[in-house]
Formats: structure tokens, sequence, C-alpha cells
């Protein structure tokens, strides 16, 4: 056992193979009560010696059919997965988990960060932050003392990386080399943070693996949620939510999910990837992360971005494709000529199915991405990093969907979760390329790998490292689909 001081107090963890893991630290005061849809504050502490060897609960959020609630409203919690507490400082890594801003948790299975931190000899925080309505339904219009309230979750993970630089070197990290990694939502929340003041001196690099930059929303698409929420639950102010228990709101958020995946005339529900996510609220965020970075507040910290070749697959199993009619009738929101769109993915596959996934994949990912590269590297193209990742399981047609890479940089393939979403048979090159880049890129900056291959930046030849069973760098890949889609998802 080692017990560790905190600026809350102290904390007991426990040896695990050949890591500390320090578990359900509170990184803010429990958002209950008078707290609730409030930006978190500082914890009150406590007297004696936390225990700090067990998982905490997740926030809350939607389970399976046996068990529909999981986790719990309390749920301010972080882990530190640490070589040694004493020593050099280590660099140290943030990790915030995806899942759509409704569901995941900081302890997942194939994000177990054991090897990454033994690899790498490096530090690894994970956390929770508030999913669903608790963290990011928009109030503002209801009740001016709730105005920040659509940015609740991203504040949280502000928070995270504000106790990280207050305590990590206790646990033997470097609290001036902090890169915060995160994917999907996470990522996206960590990209709109670095965009924001608050933020700056707290990271000092930045990893964003699929980052959903159309998850981001304007006060109108925040809105409609609410007016879901609300009216599910007869409330009409926001103090009134302060007395439902947070079961209800869940439930009631649930309800307007499927109401609102109906509701097809809804721009909400025809451009973005769900209902939630950062609100462009204009009080603590003004406009999206890239209009941002492309009018000057682009980052002088290195960044690696990327995303999954065939991410749509994911979500598209489950939701289905529309009729090529309805395509095209979709496709005049984003395009002046909707049919040469369309033309040219259906062109480039052998089924309507399959050219749908590929343009959603490009369309709320691959293209995004992209632009972030360009418009985070606008001051220093040198300090920017872009893959694309193919790697799908030997004689699987199931693609590189959303997800597949987590896996790959955790190097958890003995859990059954690793072997659910990459595979049961990885390719270990790619393992030894992906997860030491992304070290070194947390110890310098720079993913240099020490293979045949090497990581260049973007630079002016747009290189791209192809994320594959043998990895290989690219100038100006897919340059025809990028151009497509000029004049097109300005924003994201």
């Amino acid at each position: 056992m080692t017990i560790v001081e905190t600026t809350s107090g102290r904390v007991r963890g426990g040896r695990d193979d050949s890591v500390l893991r320090f578990q359900a630290i509170p990184y803010s005061a429990p958002p209950v009560g008078e707290l609730r849809f409030k930006h978190p504050v500082a914890h009150k502490g406590w007297t004696g010696v936390r225990d700090a060897t067990t998982r905490g609960p997740s926030s809350l959020q939607a389970g399976p059919a046996d068990k529909p609630v999981r986790g719990q409203e309390d749920c301010l919690y972080l882990n530190v997965c640490t070589p040694g507490v004493i020593g050099a400082l280590r660099p140290t890594m943030v990790w915030f988990h995806g899942g759509g801003f409704t569901n995941g948790a900081g302890w997942l299975a194939e994000s177990d960060p054991v090897k990454l931190a033994t690899r790498g000899e490096v530090v690894v925080v994970s956390c929770n932050y508030r999913l669903g309505a608790l963290g990011w339904m928009h109030l503002g219009d209801l009740d001016d003392d709730f105005g920040a309230t659509g940015n609740c979750g991203l504040f949280d993970q502000l928070a995270v990386l504000r106790w990280t630089h207050e305590n990590i070197e206790r646990f033997g990290g470097d609290p001036d080399n902090v890169t915060a990694f995160g994917q999907s939502a996470g990522a996206t929340g960590l990209v709109t943070l670095a965009t924001m003041p608050e933020s700056h001196g707290l990271m000092h690099r930045a990893i964003a693996q699929s980052a959903a930059l159309s998850a981001v929303l304007s006060v109108d698409d925040a809105r409609e949620m609410t007016d879901y929420v609300l009216d599910d639950l007869a409330v009409t102010d926001a103090r009134g939510l302060l007395a439902v228990s947070p079961e209800r709101i869940l439930e009631a958020q649930q309800r307007a999910v499927n109401r609102l995946a109906l509701a097809t005339a809804s721009q909400l529900a025809r451009q973005r990837l769900g209902p939630f996510g950062p609100v462009l609220d204009g009080r603590t965020i003004a406009t999206s992360p890239l209009d941002a970075l492309r009018s000057g507040g682009a980052r002088t910290m290195p960044l690696i971005a990327g995303a999954n070749r065939d991410e749509w697959r994911y979500f598209g199993t489950r939701i289905g494709t529309p009729d090529e009619a309805t395509i095209v009738e979709r496709l005049a929101d984003w395009l002046p000529e909707p049919e040469s769109l369309w033309a040219f993915y259906r062109a480039r596959a052998e089924t309507s199915e399959d050219a749908w996934i590929e343009l959603q994949t490009d369309r709320l990912f691959r293209v995004p991405t992209v632009r972030l590269i360009e418009a985070w590297g606008s001051q220093s193209a040198d300090l920017t990093y872009h893959y694309d990742f193919r790697w799908q399981p030997p004689g699987s047609d199931a693609g590189a969907t959303h997800s597949r890479e987590i896996p790959f940089v955790f190097d958890t393939f003995h859990h059954a979760r690793g072997q659910m979403l990459g595979g049961p048979s990885p390719a270990r090159s790619l393992i030894d390329f992906m997860q030491t880049s992304w070290i070194e890129f947390a110890r310098s900056g720079a993913p240099a790998v020490a293979s045949q291959t090497t990581w260049p930046a973007y630079g002016s030849a747009r290189r791209t490292a192809v994320l594959d069973a043998e990895p290989s760098v690219v100038p100006d890949l897919d340059r025809d689909v990028r151009q497509i889609w000029d004049g097109a998802l300005n924003g994201g």
C-alpha cells in the first residue's frame, strides 16, 4: 500500500503488477443538490486516509434491459496509474473517454492503462465526467443562474486537468508535461477545451482520436433537446429540476432521445451525431473550435488527430441506411449539388449502404479531422500529426469502425472488451507503432518511432500515417475526398 497526500487529503493506493493504482479519487465536490447543473467546485476534503484501491461509480447513464440505470449522480472521480511516486518526474497522460456524451467511464477494460504506463514510464490519469442531461443540457434560457449548464461536463474535464496540474507531481508525474488524449466525445471535449483560455498551462500536448466536432451544438440545437426533457417531466423552470430524482431525469432523457430520433424535420436529428455535446452558449464557449482556431486561437502546442476509415459502420448497422432519394434530400443540407456528391460516393462502393457509410464517415469524422489539423497548424504546420486508421480483423468485412483503435493504443487485447473492439488477432506491429508513437509524443511532442517507418508532421505535403498491419506514411491522402467537400462543413 502506498499513501499520497493530495490537495483534498491523503489517499491509499495499491500495486497492480508493475504499477501503482489509485482509484476513485474525488476531483470535485459531488454535483448533487444545489450543485446539480453547476460547474464543478472544489472538494471540501476529508480527514484520515481515503481508500483508493477499488473502482468508483460511473456517471449516471442508461444500462441494459435488466439494469436500465447504471452509475450515479455523484460521479466526479478520477484514477491514477503510475510506475512509481518517487524518482524523476514522468510525462503525464490524461484520458477522456468517449460514449457520445451519454455513456462511458474512465475505468473501462479497453482503456486499461497498465501496459501503456509500464511500457512508456508515463503516468496515466483517467476520469468520469457528467453525461447526458445532467452534464450537457442547456438551461440558460430558463434561468440566468443556470446559464452555463450546457457545458458542465466540459468543465468537469477542465477540473480534471486542474487537479492534475496541482497534484500529479506527488504521483510521480510532471505537471509541466501533460498530454490530454481522448476518443470521440472525449476528443471533442479536449479540442474544445484547447481553444478556451481556462485550459492554458494545464495541457501541453493533445491527441484527438475520432473527434466528433459536429457534436458542438448551437443554442437552438441544444434547446430542442431541453424542451423535450422538460416536457416529459412536466417541469417549466430550471430550479424545478433540482427536485427531480436523477433517475427520472435519465428516463426522461432516454424518451427525449427516442422522440428526437423520430423528428425527421429536426436539424439536430438530421445533421448531428447525437443530442448532447458542448454548447455554443456565448458565455463559456463563444464559437466553434474550428472557427476559434481559424480566427487566431490556434494553439502552439503539438497535436495528433485522426479518424478511422469506416467510423460510420459502427452506427449505421444500428440505425440502417436511408433510401437513395432520402440520402440526396439530406445532402442538400450540406452541399449545393447533392446529386454529384452522392454520385461520387456511389461510384466508389459496391452497394448504396457502403457508399452511405463512407460518406457519413467522411462528413462526420475524416474531413472535419483534416480541417482540425489544418486550422490547428495554421501557425505552425510542423506541430500537427495526422493519422488514418484502417486496420480490420483478418477475414472480417467489419471495417475499421469507430473505437477500433482504442485497444491498440492501450494494448488491452488480453481483455474481452479489447478483443470485442479490436478483434481476437491484432497486428502486433500496429500495437507497437501506435503505443510507441503515443508515448513518444507525450514525452517530446513528436511521435518518433524506433522502426523503419517514421511519422513526420503533416506539413505542406499533407503527410498522413496510414495505420494498418504495416503502418506507412502517405502524402496528400484522399485529395479527391477533401476537394469534393470544399465549401461545406466549414464549422466542422
